[in-house]
């Protein structure tokens, strides 16, 4: 079944951490960040601005994943790996 609406996604979320983690996300970047519209798109949250696919986030059982753009994944590589946050291979560069 394809989700349209951020409430059919959010029902998805059984956890009720994750579930209130999610809505705390994408609360703080709708209002850090009033350009950016959000939509759903591949069952999940993101972000776009213009059309142009920004950042996307995904909640799994023991965490939530987030998916941004490469150009920010990039720029953000150095902070990340300080921080000790695990990433995907597709930041190699």
């Amino acid at each position: 079944m394809a989700i349209s609406t951020l409430d059919e996604y959010l029902a998805t979320i059984p956890n009720g951490d994750n579930h209130a983690r999610m809505v705390d996300v994408l609360d703080w970047v709708s209002h850090n960040f009033p350009e950016l519209e959000l939509r759903i798109a591949w069952n999940q949250p993101m972000f776009t601005h213009h059309g142009t696919y920004i950042i996307g986030f995904s909640a799994a059982s023991t965490h939530m994943a987030m998916a941004p753009e490469r150009a920010t994944m990039i720029r953000f590589e150095q902070v990340m790996r300080e921080r000790g946050t695990d990433f995907g291979t597709t930041l190699a560069h």
